[in-house]
C-alpha cells in the first residue's frame, strides 16, 4: 500500500495540473507540451508568468498582444504591452487588473516595480519572437498591432510634481516644503501595509506607504491649477500638444489620458479633457 503522504502529494499535483489545463483551455491558450503556453498568430493573449495561489487556484499574467507596440529603452529596441493578472478560470483574459510591461528580444521583461524576469515556459526566446512579430506587424495577425512607435521610459528624476518624487520623498521632506497637511488619514491596505493619505486644499494629495519601517511617497496627484508643475513645466491647464512635445509618445494611451512610465515602473499620467490637462498623477499606480 502506498504511504498516505505520497498519495496526498499525487492528488495535489493532479489538482494543480487539471486546474491549470482547464484554465489554459478556458483562456484559449495552446500548450507547447513542455509547460509553456504560447499564442499563435490568431490568438490575442500570451502567458508571461504563472504562480500558484493554492491547490485549486493559479494567477496567470497574460500579455494582450493587441496592445503591443515597438519602442526604445536606453537605445534598445523593445516592445511595450499591457499585461492582465487573471486569477479564476471563469474570468475572461481582461477581467483582472492590468499593468504596462516592457519586453526585450532575449525573452526578458521589465515589470512594474523595477524587476526583470524571464518569460515563463520552455523557450522564452520563442515567446519574445511572437511578441516582436505581433508588435512589428510581421505576423499574419499583424493588423492587430499598434505599429512601430518610438516610446522611451522616462528618467526617474523627470517624474515629479511640485518637487515631490514618488518612492523617494519622505514625510519630513514634504513637510519641509508644504508644512502640515490640511487633512491626514491613516490605516492598513488590503495587503496589510501601513499607509497615510495627506491632502493640501482640495487639489493636492499624497499617499505614503511604509516599507521596511520607512514611510515614503507612493503617489502624488493634483487636480487643479494650484501652482504646482512637473520638472518640465507642465501643469493643470497645459495643452495636450505641449505634453507630447515635452515627453514624447505616451507609454500606452489609457482612458483618455497620456500615460508614461519611468524606468522603475513609476506611472506618470496626464488626465485630459478637450485637449487640456485636467489632472497629473505620479507614482504607483494610476
Amino acid at each position: 500500500m502506498f504511504p498516505r503522504k505520497w498519495l496526498l502529494t499525487v492528488w495535489l499535483c493532479a489538482v494543480v495540473f487539471f486546474a491549470s489545463a482547464g484554465f489554459a483551455q478556458a483562456l484559449g491558450l495552446v500548450s507547447d507540451g513542455q509547460g509553456g503556453y504560447y499564442a499563435s498568430d490568431n490568438q490575442d493573449f500570451l502567458l508571461i508568468d504563472k504562480s500558484s495561489m493554492g491547490p485549486e487556484h493559479d494567477m496567470w499574467s497574460l500579455l494582450d498582444l493587441s496592445t503591443c507596440s515597438i519602442g526604445t529603452w536606453n537605445g534598445q529596441r523593445v516592445v511595450f504591452g499591457k499585461v492582465y493578472m487573471v486569477m479564476d478560470a471563469a474570468d475572461s483574459c481582461t477581467d483582472g487588473p492590468s499593468f504596462g510591461y516592457t519586453f526585450f528580444s532575449n525573452g526578458v521583461y521589465h515589470a512594474p516595480g523595477g524587476s526583470y524576469q524571464n518569460i515563463s515556459g520552455s523557450n522564452a526566446y520563442r515567446a519574445a519572437k511572437v511578441i516582436f512579430d505581433r508588435a512589428s506587424g510581421s505576423s499574419s495577425a499583424g493588423n492587430k498591432s499598434n505599429g512601430a512607435v518610438s516610446k522611451t521610459l522616462l528618467p526617474d528624476e523627470e517624474i515629479a510634481i511640485g518637487g515631490i518624487c514618488p518612492y523617494t520623498a519622505t514625510p519630513e521632506y514634504v513637510r519641509s516644503i508644504y508644512g502640515e497637511p490640511d487633512k491626514l488619514s491613516k490605516g492598513n491596505n488590503h495587503d496589510g501595509y501601513y499607509y497615510e493619505h495627506w491632502t493640501y486644499g482640495n487639489s493636492f494629495e499624497l499617499w505614503f506607504w511604509e516599507f521596511k519601517g520607512q514611510l515614503s511617497v507612493q503617489s502624488v496627484k493634483i487636480t487643479a491649477a494650484n501652482g504646482l508643475v512637473t520638472p518640465k513645466g507642465i501643469k493643470v491647464g497645459s495643452r495636450e500638444s505641449e505634453v507630447m512635445k515635452k515627453y514624447g509618445n505616451p507609454y500606452l494611451p489609457k482612458n483618455g489620458s497620456l500615460w508614461y512610465k519611468g524606468r522603475n515602473g513609476c506611472d506618470f499620467v496626464f488626465g485630459l479633457k478637450n485637449g487640456l490637462v485636467t489632472s497629473i498623477g505620479a507614482g504607483w499606480s494610476y
